[in-house]
């Protein structure tokens, strides 16, 4: 098989792997209050990331550029510390705080965040070295692994199941990942570190990661308002749909814009409307077809759960909640191109822009959710938001 076929190829491990983890959760241990606080704290470390990556947001667009090569190992291995240093203050509070507030800071999820962060960094390095492989493959060991623990751990009789188990077989399986990476990157490691660089980075990263710390806040309000306006297991439900969502966006729509990338020369390129356009319908209707397909192998599935509570899928909140969640993020597969465009070109203002009037309008649906009783117009706000985004993406 040719390495353009294997590249075709290599999205459906991640989508696999990554969907079996997050799914066997449900099987192995069933919808209740531990898998509800497990995929909230998974949301609210997905917010927090948000912001952790202001780290090495400006850093990838220099990185990218080709001309500047001498640069690239100071600027990896600067990121690197910041990121060892990010991760290990936020350990230091979660283990502080996790007796006041055991329900949202674990401090064997803080060591997973902060491993799975850096592993972020690397994944990004793949992508501008046009590594498709590593890009996907590596991706796809970690959710394999954390999915062996959890299923040893549903075996063992030695180890109740808890939220620091939980964590900590993720924590495992990606400490495993992150030394593949350290190894396929060991070249740009030269221990290097940057004064100047690091606070450049963060000068130019910080204000754009606080706009996607708005848009990325959605990922926690939702579930909140299905636990305060539905019933338990819809948080859980929630993450199940929005995890093979997400994976097929990943994988499917992300490949194409990723491929597009990494093909494309100059600052033209990146302007030119005809082709923006082209791969950002090529990325929606794949989206959409996938969705499809996949929406046959979820529901085969579902009756593996544990608990069977199948009849909460047929409510209006779950459909509802599918429609939205599929509606979300097919706007997003059409939007990306021109997401990725403007910040290869550094034009953080737009990114600011788009972010902040996506969580306005977002946050619109929430108020009407509170004085309704209803989780209905958050999930409406979901998607209208995407829609003001895209919106401003394409004006600018």
């Amino acid at each position: 098989m040719t390495a353009t076929r294997w590249h075709h190829v290599l999205p459906l491990f991640n989508i696999a792997a990554s969907g079996l983890c997050f799914l066997s959760i449900g099987y192995l241990f069933g919808l209740s209050e531990l898998s509800d606080t497990f995929f909230l704290i998974l949301a609210i470390q997905s917010v927090l990331g948000a912001l952790f990556q202001s780290i090495w947001h400006a850093a990838i667009p220099i990185v990218y550029d080709k001309s500047r090569g001498p640069e690239k190992s100071i600027i990896i291995t600067t990121v690197l510390v910041n990121l060892m240093v990010g991760g290990g203050a936020y350990f230091g509070i979660s283990f502080v705080l996790e007796g006041r507030y055991p329900a949202y800071l674990n401090g064997m999820g803080a060591i997973y965040f902060a491993i799975f962060q850096i592993h972020l960094f690397f994944k990004q390095l793949y992508l501008v070295d046009e590594r498709l492989g590593s890009y996907y493959l590596i991706d796809a060991l970690g959710y394999f692994l954390s999915l062996g623990f959890f299923v040893a751990l549903a075996a063992s009789d030695l180890v109740q199941p808890s939220l620091d188990a939980l964590f900590g077989a993720m924590a495992f399986g990606w400490m495993v990942v992150l030394g593949a990476d350290l190894f396929l990157n060991s070249m740009y490691l030269n221990f290097a570190y940057s004064k100047s660089y690091s606070l450049s980075l963060l000068r130019k990263g910080v204000a754009p990661r606080i706009a996607s710390l708005l848009y990325s806040g959605k990922d926690v309000i939702v579930p909140i308002c299905l636990r305060q306006y539905g019933a338990d297991g819809f948080v859980t439900l929630y993450a199940y749909v929005a995890r093979v969502a997400l994976s097929l966006y990943q994988v499917i729509p992300l490949h194409i814009v990723n491929k597009w990338v990494s093909g494309i020369q100059g600052r033209e390129a990146l302007l030119s409307e005809p082709g923006l356009s082209r791969v950002a319908k090529k990325a929606a209707v794949a989206y959409l077809l996938a969705c499809a397909a996949a929406s046959l192998v979820v529901l085969a599935g579902l009756p593996l759960l544990k608990n069977k509570r199948l009849e909460m899928l047929w409510s209006p909140i779950a459909l509802a909640m599918m429609v939205s969640v599929v509606i979300w993020l097919a706007i997003q597969s059409f939007e990306q191109p021109y997401a990725r465009a403007k910040y290869l070109l550094q034009l953080y203002r737009v990114q600011i822009r788009a972010d902040v009037l996506n969580f306005g309008v977002f946050c619109v649906g929430v108020v009407i959710c509170v004085g309704m009783g209803s989780v209905v117009p958050t999930l409406a706000g979901l998607t209208l938001s995407q829609c003001v985004s895209l919106w401003v993406y394409r004006k600018a």
